[in-house]
């Protein structure tokens, strides 16, 4: 699992030495974590200004996490093959891979433990949250459980933290992509929304926020045993920018013409180049995965092998 060397062993035991918070104390409340109940020895859940507060230390550790504290910063960092979680006592934000979400309740210290706002941070890692108020029960389910996580250790610290790099560009290219109303990324890379009625035009700042993320993958470096798979990721960053020239150059009116055959031409160009460039993306990812004994399926999930696609 990812560790940062300035954690010492030292540091992660200091959550038993802060000082109390003035919350009450909810004795009565249940945590379950994939069915499984959470007991806490000296402190359990807590309600803060209406939200539900969980010691960091016996929930996110039994989900498979890594949980450090570093003191100077007074800060904790969770993390496993998937997410880095980084949150700091008395702010209210929670920084998850390279996001930045901003909390109702801050972290905080409370009878010696680090005390976090459940919902917000287990969103943050893709966890589903209920809560039963008759039974005062607050269920966890986290698909990336311990167990099937294990094989993660195959993989070397900067091969983990790679992919991890990729995933989240991804994210926040899907993000930056989400309300562009570009005809040739939308047909293309399924990125962006179009509505033929309309023809909304794309603003250069539009183009220019997903540009701003397409560098990041030129920019990271990958592991020697990555190299088929990074210069995959590089040719797909090019592709991308390639559409949005083609876009801005030779369909300013952001028309998709079925009837042009020039244009089609060029969108089944595209997609051509973008079906072969993730195939052999996918295809070095689980060569990469079988010679190492990852079991990709259950750490990334399937989409992992169609990341340039999505």
């Amino acid at each position: 699992m990812i560790s940062f060397r300035r954690f010492s062993a030292a540091a992660v035991s200091i959550f038993g030495v802060f000082l109390c918070s003035t919350a009450v104390f909810a004795s009565d409340i249940t945590v379950v974590v994939n069915g499984k109940e959470i007991y806490f020895e000296d402190q359990g859940a807590e309600i803060v200004d209406g939200r539900t507060l969980v010691p960091l230390r016996g929930v996110f550790d039994s989900m498979g996490f890594l949980v450090e504290w570093d003191e100077v910063s007074r800060s904790a960092k969770i993390s496993n093959s998937l997410k880095d979680i980084t949150m700091t006592e008395n702010i209210k934000r929670v920084t998850t891979n390279s996001k930045t979400i901003d909390i109702d309740v801050a972290p905080q210290i409370i009878n010696n433990r680090l005390m976090i706002p459940l919902r917000a941070v287990a969103e943050s890692i893709d966890a589903k949250v209920d809560w039963d108020g008759t039974e005062k029960t607050v269920s966890i389910y986290y698909g990336k459980a311990k167990d099937i996580d294990k094989s993660v250790d195959n993989m070397k610290l900067d091969e983990q933290q790679y992919l991890k790099t990729l995933i989240s560009i991804k994210e926040d290219l899907r993000d930056a992509a989400s309300g562009v109303p570009d005809a040739v990324l939308t047909y293309v890379a399924n990125m962006g929304n179009y509505y033929d009625v309309s023809v909304p035009v794309v603003t250069d700042e539009q183009y220019d926020e997903i540009e701003s993320h397409l560098k990041k993958f030129s920019e990271i470096e990958a592991p020697d045993v990555m190299s088929d798979v990074d210069r995959c990721v590089k040719k797909y960053a090019d592709l991308i920018e390639n559409m949005i020239k083609f876009s801005r150059d030779s369909n300013p009116r952001n028309i998709y013409d079925r009837n042009d055959e020039n244009f089609m031409s060029r969108i089944d160009s595209f997609k051509t180049e973008l079906e072969e460039l993730n195939s052999k993306f996918g295809n070095y990812l689980i060569t990469y995965f079988n010679e190492n004994k990852v079991f990709w399926e259950g750490i990334y999930g399937e989409s992992v092998i169609d990341l340039l696609m999505y």
